[in-house]
């Protein structure tokens, strides 16, 4: 069954299986493309041309509002603050149904910013800035286009006219040097 948040409401993160503290929600995933614009001298319009599925960027919101989440926090914050160490990518695995809708299983932390106050109550909320690690997949796509246009200009049919009666030309040529003399 897909996921509804009025049926089951998920007010959790899980970064390596860890749950974030407080009330965490995931903000700005999605599912962007990259398309390439291809434009032509003297030529009207544009192609466009997919050029793979970018990394997305989003952010993880903890929000905290009782003692128990500070000292979920003081906890947990080991996992994110934790930076990479050698030349290899460290990903971190991540559970949330938004993600998960749009294939973000891995991502890794960009930036994790400090606590800000959030209303009148003592609410704070931490941002965690992560974007997806996904590896290499090639996924080259060419977008189809309708039959070619009809030609014209008498310009282009004359050159079209040549090709064809040099290409017949050639022709002649070969077959009268393969006859035996």
């Amino acid at each position: 069954m897909a996921f509804n948040p009025f049926i089951t409401p998920v007010d959790y993160v899980k970064i390596n299986g860890k749950e974030c503290p407080g009330v965490s929600t995931v903000r700005g995933h999605g599912s962007p493309r990259e398309w390439e614009e291809i434009k032509s001298y003297g030529a009207a319009g544009s192609a466009i041309r997919f050029l793979g599925r970018r990394l997305c960027k989003f952010d993880v919101i903890c929000e905290l509002f009782e003692d128990a989440h500070w000292e979920q926090w003081h906890a947990f914050k080991p996992e994110v603050l934790r930076l990479p160490i050698g030349k290899r990518e460290t990903w971190k695995s991540i559970v949330h149904p938004w993600t998960d809708m749009h294939g973000i299983y891995r991502a890794v932390v960009l930036d994790v910013l400090g606590p800000e106050p959030t209303g009148d109550r003592g609410r704070h909320t931490i941002t965690i800035k992560m974007q997806e690690f996904r590896g290499l997949k090639l996924a080259l796509a060419k977008v189809e286009d309708g039959p070619p246009p009809e030609i014209t200009d008498p310009y282009d049919l004359q050159i079209i006219e040549r090709k064809e009666r040099n290409a017949r030309v050639v022709e002649q040529i070969r077959a009268e040097s393969t006859k035996p003399r």
